[in-house]
């Protein structure tokens, strides 16, 4: 089996997306191909290489934050290659990360719940997974690795397995998941094909995945809130409604980081919002927009 080909079963094995795998397989081959052409064998590959490979994504006009991530895929490959990792240490200044700056206030969460039909199958399937995002803060990935045995009706939990970005913990399940849940497993999802697998939420085709239910439900999310631009919005939206009432160790064990600094992001991106809203009110900006 050819290296890359081996790679790739490590990061299938690992639990990345098929989306994530094939994005890093692009930069691995992107970077190979570079050496090559610069008569270097990647497995030769040094520090001061990578810095040239760096400059040459920066000439094409690759931004900061592209050749982070393509520099996070080559550092994942050498360290799986179990060899000296040129990769270590280099990270591009001035990428920036994508913030919502619209909060969500904690009444704002429920009626979303409450307004969201489901009458369907495929509707209580949907309001379901909505609310692991809303009481829980699930990501995507969380929700697509729970397993029918990680929902624990008698003790009202659910177990979050590990994925390539989270980790592992047990979470409480809100009074009001409990009767939903046990419905949709004794009843609404023997209705789908393959019930007889152990994936936690099928869809309605055997062919399709479980990204289109995200979909549906966004879209039935920015008819009940157009201010809602996507599930992560709303998933950010608990964690700092956790923030103003928990410790930051709680709440980065509660979402599952690895690293604290994953959860102060959070933190920040409230005082950038507050900053927002203040300069908004200030009382020469109001004055100013009134003469305009």
């Amino acid at each position: 089996m050819k290296t890359i080909e081996k790679f790739t079963t490590h990061l299938s094995e690992k639990g990345y997306q098929k989306r994530t795998i094939a994005d890093q397989i692009r930069h691995v081959r992107e970077m190979i191909k570079w050496a090559r052409n610069n008569t270097l064998y990647y497995r030769c590959i040094k520090h001061h290489h990578l810095i040239q490979f760096i400059q040459h994504l920066q000439l094409k006009g690759n931004r900061p934050a592209t050749i982070n991530n393509k520099i996070a895929s080559i550092k994942s490959f050498f360290t799986f290659l179990k060899q000296h990792n040129p990769a270590i240490g280099i990270h591009i200044k001035g990428a920036t990360r994508k913030t919502h700056y619209t909060i969500i206030k904690e009444e704002e969460l429920r009626p979303l719940l409450e307004k969201f039909n489901d009458h369907s199958i495929t509707e209580k399937r949907n309001k379901l997974i909505l609310s692991l995002i809303i009481y829980q803060a699930l990501t995507r990935s969380e929700i697509l690795a729970l397993k029918t045995d990680c929902v624990s009706l008698k003790n009202g939990t659910l177990d979050v397995p590990q994925t390539a970005k989270t980790q592992a913990r047990t979470l409480p399940l809100h009074p009001s998941q409990i009767l939903p849940l046990k419905y949709y497993l004794e009843n609404s999802r023997n209705t789908f094909p393959g019930s007889e697998c152990d994936q936690l939420f099928l869809t309605s085709s055997e062919n399709s995945t479980l990204h289109y239910p995200f979909s549906q439900i966004i879209r039935t999310i920015k008819q009940i809130h157009p201010k809602i631009g996507s599930l992560r919005q709303i998933r950010s939206a608990r964690i700092q409604h956790w923030l103003q009432n928990q410790c930051i160790r709680e709440v980065q064990q509660r979402i599952g980081h690895r690293f604290i600094s994953s959860t102060q992001h959070y933190d920040h991106q409230k005082l950038h919002t507050l900053q927002e809203q203040i300069n908004q009110l200030h009382p020469l900006n109001t004055i100013n927009n009134e003469h305009i």
